[in-house]
């Protein structure tokens, strides 16, 4: 009781308290009291902002990944072009040897 007197603009999850119904949820959309006012659009613009960062990132990390994927796919082939080509060459030669 004595944290909720103390720590009024802190988010519930925290112990801070909240006037009306609605909990974590209008917390979070920035409809509090104490967002009311002051603030309470810029907290929503810089939360959506960290919300656009964070999906560039995985995005750019999941593109890091499908690279690195693709060059291991590639480098497998080119093993197995050599291979061909290895292959290939060694029958040309015992074809002129028959020759």
């Amino acid at each position: 009781m004595l944290t909720h007197m103390l720590l009024p603009s802190l988010p519930p999850s925290l112990g801070g308290r909240m006037e009306g119904v609605g909990g974590r949820k209008e917390w979070e959309e920035g409809r509090s009291w104490s967002m009311e006012g002051v603030g309470g659009k810029e907290w929503e613009e810089e939360r959506n902002e960290r919300k656009e960062w964070v999906g560039k990132r995985k995005k750019l990390e999941e593109d890091k990944k499908w690279e690195e994927g693709m060059s291991e796919r590639k480098g497998e082939s080119g093993k197995e072009e050599e291979e061909a080509a290895e292959h290939h060459y060694k029958i040309m030669i015992k074809l002129k040897a028959l020759v």
